[in-house]
């Protein structure tokens, strides 16, 4: 991290530390006793007057001690949209974000891909016992219906696929997609 950054870290966590404190309606001398208490023996109201004022850094357990005692996350304590380590902060938080998405969302493309090569070998081999002999019309007509409307499905990418399913509603018990909601629940 280049030392400006660094520099407006310390400086918006004491600002954020201060913030904190006041909200809570602690004197600095307060906020060390209390500290003193978590496990920081030695902790100072000048520890306390120079971490606000920027001119003292933290390390990271005094952070978390620091933030615990606020029931705070520890990214509350250095981060604000109007400071720019704030802002950096932030961006580099959303780009991680962004990237865990993107994993998350090639997994599940991966395991859609495979669920589809899966369908479309079953739909092969049923789609060669249609000639067969049934039991009825009834039941040879809604395995056509189910056997096109699974041919349908795996004709679209995951795209339309998201978008046409989006629009109905999937009944676990029957196995079936309604358009909107169930007919027999609506």
């Amino acid at each position: 991290m280049d030392e400006l950054v660094s520099n407006e870290v310390v400086r918006v966590f004491g600002a954020n530390l201060r913030q904190l404190r006041e909200e809570k309606g602690w004197s600095q001398s307060e906020l060390a006793r209390r500290m003193q208490e978590t496990g920081w023996p030695k902790y100072s109201q000048v520890a306390v007057s120079r971490t606000e004022e920027g001119t003292r850094a933290v390390r990271l357990d005094e952070a978390i001690d620091l933030a615990a005692l606020f029931d705070a996350p520890v990214t509350r304590m250095i981060s604000t949209s109007s400071t720019r380590a704030g802002q950096i902060f932030e961006l580099q938080r959303q780009i991680a974000a962004v990237a865990s998405a993107t994993r998350e969302l090639r997994a599940a493309a991966e395991a859609y891909e495979q669920t589809r090569r899966q369908a479309w070998a079953v739909q092969r081999d049923l789609a060669s016992t249609v000639g067969g002999k049934w039991p009825s019309k009834n039941l040879k007509d809604t395995f056509e219906r189910e056997l096109g409307l699974l041919e349908g499905v795996l004709d679209m990418d995951a795209i339309a696929m998201l978008e046409w399913v989006e629009d109905r509603e999937f009944d676990e018990e029957e196995g079936r997609f309604y358009r909107g909601e169930h007919p027999e629940k609506a």
